[in-house]
């Protein structure tokens, strides 16, 4: 019977070590990371493509580009990657490629804009300029998540390199959490008896 309770209490322990394996990585290093990236870099993702105008869209990326190029000033852009796997440690995976990608990005933007501009000064038919609008901010939007996200290389190069715990915290946490929950169940198993 004493070996019944002291498993119980085990489980309870291993119960608890493993809900606090789940919750406290998470709220002292994910989410303090997840704060910092997207006040620097998630916010203008998310606010490019919720723009209404070709303006405020380049505004956006233009305020993406620029806090990528602040944060890693200094650093090899075509060698600063977003994966530690060497295989996959490609020009697409590197903050080159999002450099690369920003100005294209840009000059898509501009180029619609003047082509919107053209289309006012030729007093197109409202309604086939409106039409004509919609599409082409659909278009950039297309455009924006062609490789994922608009963020796709920046993203990952950020976490891997400015905040190494939060990218690789599922690669120790998980294991661990493994661990508790099969402690628990082995304890819970002992502390009902089925061993006996």
């Amino acid at each position: 019977m004493e070996t019944k309770k002291i498993m119980g209490w085990f489980c309870i322990v291993f119960i608890v070590a493993t809900a606090l394996i789940l919750v406290l990585p998470w709220l002292f290093i994910q989410a303090p990371a997840d704060s910092q990236y997207n006040k620097k870099f998630g916010a203008h993702v998310t606010m490019a493509h919720d723009q209404a105008t070709f303006e405020g869209m380049k505004t956006q990326v233009m305020m993406l580009w620029k806090n990528m190029n602040d944060t890693f000033s200094g650093w090899d852009l075509d060698h600063t990657y977003s994966t530690w796997w060497y295989p996959d440690q490609t020009y697409e995976s590197s903050l080159g490629a999002q450099r690369d990608y920003f100005t294209q990005l840009v000059i898509s933007i501009d180029r619609y804009t003047i082509l919107y501009q053209e289309k006012v000064l030729n007093a197109t038919n409202p309604t086939l300029l409106e039409d004509w609008y919609y599409k082409a901010m659909s278009s950039l939007r297309d455009e924006m998540t062609r490789e994922g996200d608009l963020d796709w290389a920046l993203n990952g190069a950020w976490y891997l390199n400015l905040a190494p715990t939060a990218y690789w915290m599922d690669w120790w946490r998980l294991p661990l959490l493994g661990i508790f929950v099969c402690m628990a169940i082995i304890c819970g198993l002992v502390g009902v008896g089925v061993f006996d």
